[in-house]
């Protein structure tokens, strides 16, 4: 992602991601009726602690905000297909995650 940031004008900031987090975890917190069972379920998921998870989350929300805006300049053309953009595309596919946790 840093070369995201490096070789376009795409940026994403700590605190969208932050939000994009704490939106999430308190969507998905209230699905269980105590602190109990929802860390169960952190631990079913193959997450350590609610902590790992969040941090994990960060990193997919920030992934997702880097794709979805580098795919909106592209349409909107902001910029012409260069090699450095061809290379950053590439590099978030190869960031994404292929441990079958992408989507829980």
């Amino acid at each position: 992602m840093q070369q995201a940031e490096r070789d376009t004008s795409i940026k994403v900031t700590d605190q969208e991601v932050l939000d994009q987090v704490e939106q999430t975890y308190q969507n998905v917190r209230k699905q269980f009726t105590s602190e109990n069972d929802f860390r169960d379920q952190i631990r079913q998921a193959r997450f350590g602690s609610v902590e790992e998870w969040r941090r994990w989350l960060a990193d997919e929300q920030r992934r997702q905000l880097y794709a979805q805006r580098l795919i909106e300049a592209q349409r909107n053309n902001r910029w012409q297909s260069t090699p450095q953009i061809s290379a950053l595309f590439a590099a978030i596919g190869q960031a994404l995650p292929s441990d079958g946790k992408s989507g829980e």
